[in-house]
């Protein structure tokens, strides 16, 4: 590695020399200017080639490398793309069949659902109508009651009316004299004791 710096140093400077004679005369001849001007331009970019070489190098396998993994993380995640949409393909391909199940479920559900409530309100229907006829039959016997009550108090008033009517000042006193008689002739009478 030093011998290498050291042969570019002295390539660096052999146009100094080689010139040197040249420019100390009069013109220097325009074959002699190319081969310096020539000279000069292979030793410059000879010299940022060695120079850059190795980082540029450097630089292009690190970005070799970054090609290298970006292309097997698309690959990757073109594959794991793949995967997806043929999982994604399989599931609607199942889908019809899957809405299809659901919908049979539903309907079952629904058959069932529909008898459940079908006998809840027939049973329903029968407390409704138990409850009916109990308050048509307590309603009945109380009107029962009612009516014995009116035809009793009815019986009364007319038996009174009949009794008022047939009663006169002079059976009136007869009864009463009966009444008073039975009564003395008990209490007359020893009680057996």
């Amino acid at each position: 590695m030093r011998q290498k710096r050291q042969a570019l140093v002295v390539l660096a400077l052999l146009p100094l020399f080689a010139f040197a004679s040249a420019e100390e005369g009069s013109h220097p001849s325009v074959l002699s200017d190319l081969l310096g001007k020539t000279l000069n331009f292979l030793l410059l970019f000879g010299g940022l080639t060695y120079v850059l070489a190795k980082p540029a190098r450097a630089f292009l396998e690190r970005l070799t490398e970054e090609v290298r993994k970006t292309l097997a993380e698309a690959s990757s995640s073109k594959e794991e793309a793949d995967r997806k949409l043929e999982s994604i393909r399989e599931r609607l391909a199942g889908l019809s069949e899957e809405a299809l199940r659901i919908r049979a479920a539903g309907e079952s559900s629904g058959q069932k659902d529909k008898a459940r409530i079908s006998d809840l309100a027939a049973r329903e229907a029968e407390k409704i109508k138990a409850m009916a006829r109990e308050e048509i039959e307590a309603r009945a016997q109380a009107s029962r009651r009612e009516l014995r009550s009116y035809a009793a108090e009815l019986a009364v008033s007319l038996a009174r009316s009949r009794i008022e009517h047939r009663l006169t000042p002079e059976l009136q006193t007869r009864l009463i004299d009966e009444s008073i008689d039975i009564l003395g002739k008990q209490h007359a009478e020893p009680s057996p004791g």
